[in-house]
């Protein structure tokens, strides 16, 4: 297998935002229809925080070149912690994250590096 396209949404907040997984779900296929691919059912998250377990064991099981993962927000990522993830770390820059709300399409690796601006940011607040 080349090239595999997956959905993945969480049931839990991220960014400040609690966005149902039937509302994901609906934007999801809205996007996979506009760009004239297959929708395929998403990977839900568990509820726990910080938890990326779900997405893990399917990357883990992915015999693939590439991966995109669609998802609603790259601020699903925001707790996500690399080295408790092996097979999501070791293919950090093969897999390509679409970000339907930004509208972006980065790498897991850059959309880490953006979160770690924006942790960076928000701790400058406080210091002025």
């Amino acid at each position: 297998m080349d090239d595999r396209v997956l959905t993945y949404s969480m049931p839990r907040s991220f960014g400040g935002f609690h966005i149902p997984i039937s509302i994901q779900g609906c934007y999801m296929r809205d996007y996979m229809a506009r760009s004239s691919r297959i929708y395929p059912l998403p990977i839900v998250e568990f509820c726990i925080p910080k938890t990326y377990a779900a997405l893990e064991s399917r990357i883990k099981t992915s015999d693939f070149k590439s991966i995109s993962i669609v998802v609603t927000s790259s601020f699903i990522f925001s707790e996500l912690d690399l080295k408790n993830y092996h097979s999501l770390r070791s293919n950090a820059n093969l897999i390509r994250i679409e970000c339907i709300l930004e509208q972006k399409i980065l790498t897991l690796s850059e959309i880490i590096l953006e979160q770690d601006d924006i942790r960076y940011m928000r701790g400058l607040q406080y210091q002025f």
